[in-house]
C-alpha cells in the first residue's frame, strides 16, 4: 500500500492536505475522532493544518465524527459486516494490500470481544518493499536454510526486512531458490513483492493454525512468521522437528530483552535459531546488526 492508493480511503480535505504536506517518507497515518491527524514520517510523528503546513498538536487538523464513519466505510468496501471479524482482531485488511489498525469501544463476553461497537482510532501504515535491504541476511543461507530471529521495537522495520528476505531467498538472487512459506496473518508480509519467486502466502489465519497447514500441505523449506508469541510456540516447535527452518520476528529491544519471555526463550533452548538480527534508529537511519548464536 503507497501513498497514493491510501488517499482515495481518506476523507477530501484530509487528501488534500497530506499532498502538500512536505515529508520524505510516510509511514503511517493516523486519524482520531475528536482527536488529531497525525503522520509518522522521517521527521518523527507530526500534526498539520489543512493546508499541509506543520503545526502544533493543538492547532493540527481534527477528525470528525462523519470522517471517521466515512473513512472506515471506505476502508471495509462500503460493506463494514464483511470486515467483523477481522475488525474484532484490530485491524482492517485493504483491497490493495496492507492493513489498517483500529481501535475503539468494543462488547465483550466471557473475555471474548463480541463485536466492535465504535472505532475512534484508525492506523494506516504504507509498508515499503526494499529488494535488497536483507541481502546480509540471505548470505547466511547461500549453503542450506537456516533459523533467524528479527528483535526490533513496533514501527522500526522489521517486517519491511522481512519482506525483503522473503523475496531473496525465495528467488534465488544469492542462494538457491528456496520453497517459503509466509505466515501472513495480517495481511502485511505479501504486500508489495515484486518478484515472489517460490512463496506461498497463507493470509488471514492465525500463525498457529498456518504454520501447521503449510508445513503439512506445501512441504516449505523455510517458514516465515511476524511477532511471534506464546501462543505459537507448538506449531514452530513441531515444524521445526519436520525438518522446516522458520524466520520469525519478536518486538524487543535486544536478544537479552526478548529472552526475558518465557516463550522465546524456549526457542533459543531449542537452537531453532542460528543468528539474531538487531534492527535499531539512529536518527533518521536504520541499522541491523546480525549475530551469530552459536559463538557466544
Amino acid at each position: 500500500m503507497n501513498f497514493d492508493s491510501v488517499l482515495i480511503y481518506l476523507p477530501e480535505r484530509l487528501s488534500k492536505a497530506l499532498i502538500n504536506l512536505k515529508c520524505k517518507h510516510i509511514t503511517e497515518i493516523r486519524m482520531r475522532t475528536g482527536g488529531p491527524v497525525s503522520v509518522t514520517c522521517e521527521k518523527g510523528n507530526i500534526t498539520f493544518d489543512e493546508k499541509g503546513r506543520e503545526t502544533t498538536v493543538e492547532k493540527g487538523m481534527i477528525t470528525t465524527s462523519a470522517e471517521m464513519d466515512l473513512c472506515v466505510s471506505a476502508l471495509c468496501n462500503y460493506s463494514r459486516y464483511s470486515f467483523e471479524e477481522t475488525i474484532k482482531n484490530g485491524f482492517i485488511p485493504l483491497s490493495g494490500g496492507g492493513r489498517a489498525g483500529v481501535c475503539g469501544r468494543a462488547f465483550m463476553l466471557e473475555g471474548r470481544i463480541i463485536s466492535a461497537l465504535e472505532i475512534t482510532s484508525i492506523n494506516i501504515r504504507l509498508n515499503t518493499f526494499i529488494p535488497f535491504l536483507a541481502k546480509e541476511a540471505a548470505l547466511l543461507m547461500k549453503e542450506r536454510p537456516c533459523g533467524i530471529l528479527v528483535i526490533s521495537p513496533p514501527g522500526e522495520g522489521k517486517t519491511t526486512y522481512l519482506k525483503s528476505l522473503i523475496h531473496l531467498i525465495s528467488t534465488g538472487e544469492f542462494t538457491p531458490a528456496y520453497r517459503v512459506g509466509v505466515v501472513d496473518e495480517r495481511f502485511e508480509l505479501s504486500e508489495g513483492i515484486a518478484r515472489k519467486g517460490f512463496c506461498d502466502f497463507l493470509c488471514g489465519i492465525n500463525k498457529k493454525r498456518a504454520i501447521e497447514l503449510l508445513t503439512r500441505t506445501m512441504s516449505p523449506e523455510i517458514i516465515v512468521c511476524d511477532e511471534i508469541s506464546e501462543d505459537d510456540v507448538s506449531a514452530i516447535l513441531g515444524g521445526c522437528n519436520t525438518g522446516v527452518s522458520f524466520v520469525c520476528s519478536v518486538h524487543g529491544k535486544n536478544e537479552e530483552d526478548v529472552k526475558k519471555r518465557e516463550f522465546v526463550k524456549k526457542l533459543f533452548e531449542a537452537k531453532l535459531f542460528s543468528y539474531t538480527v538487531g534492527i535499531e534508529k539512529k536518527g533518521e537511519e536504520y541499522l541491523y546488526k546480525i549475530t551469530k548464536i552459536e559463538e557466544r
